[in-house]
């Protein structure tokens, strides 16, 4: 995962601090002159960096994170959360949401990470355009096979032929870690809590919470508060999103 390797983490943490308004320029080119890499488009360097460029990207990091953000009166840190009123659950509505993620999770998986010119390539060779039923590769043209292929991971689990139930997905576990999450800590949980639960329940751990910081960052505790762990506050925080997220769901469920 990305985010374990500090070396890894450098390129995403400038390009984040430019988003700020920081100027990182330099920062980028003793980096670069160091022989440090772009961040990886997606997972981990297949390589561990030697201890000089991890120490470097460590103190990098440091030195990112202490520049003051230009945008920090209009992008705050805290943000005070919006009132709740009390409202009623109803389980059926609960029982839909979930069914709706579980379906949709199942309809998209053949064709995730296939841009819409070939999802509709694809549906359009079946006669599923729009979508209407599951993908299937019954009837494709091979022509159009070969230009868009399905996604190797969920054609034998996702197809209208194969489909046997709700295969595992990580949008599904994301849901349950949350629930879990609930259960054990109220609405009020922070990040901490977010570490914990999905340390505790590694078989249904997601790569959304896999990739935080303050679940996986090697970092030496000493070191902690100033590199993307428990004690740095992102500008939007995992644990307020999914906080925010979560009570909106179940408003919208209530109604």
């Amino acid at each position: 995962m990305t985010w374990i390797q500090p070396e890894d983490l450098v390129g995403h943490e400038l390009r984040q601090a430019r988003e700020e308004g920081k100027d990182v320029d330099a920062l980028e080119r003793r980096w670069i002159a160091a022989g440090g890499a772009p961040a990886p488009s997606r997972g981990a360097s297949p390589e561990p960096a030697p201890p000089e460029l991890r120490a470097l990207a460590l103190e990098l990091l440091d030195e990112a994170a202490a520049i003051p953000r230009p945008l920090a009166a209009q992008e705050p840190d805290e943000v005070e959360p919006a009132p709740v009123e009390p409202f009623a659950v109803d389980p059926s509505r609960v029982a839909g949401a979930w069914l709706g993620r579980a379906v949709g999770c199942v309809l998209g998986k053949p064709v995730e990470n296939i841009p819409r010119e070939g999802i509709r390539a694809i549906a359009e060779a079946t006669g599923n355009w729009p979508v209407s039923r599951w993908f299937t590769a019954e009837g494709l043209d091979p022509a159009v096979s070969e230009r868009w292929p399905w996604n190797r991971a969920s054609r034998s689990t996702s197809l209208a032929e194969n489909i046997d139930g709700i295969p595992e997905d990580d949008d599904l576990n994301f849901t349950m870690l949350g629930l879990a999450l609930l259960e054990r800590s109220g609405t009020e949980f922070d990040s901490l809590d977010v570490a914990k639960i999905w340390l505790d329940r590694p078989l249904i751990s997601t790569s959304r919470l896999g990739s935080s910081p303050c679940a996986t960052s090697t970092t030496p505790s000493s070191r902690r508060g100033s590199t993307g762990t428990p004690g740095r506050t992102p500008r939007r925080s995992s644990c307020s999103a999914a906080r925010a997220s979560i009570s909106g769901a179940l408003r919208r469920w209530s109604r």
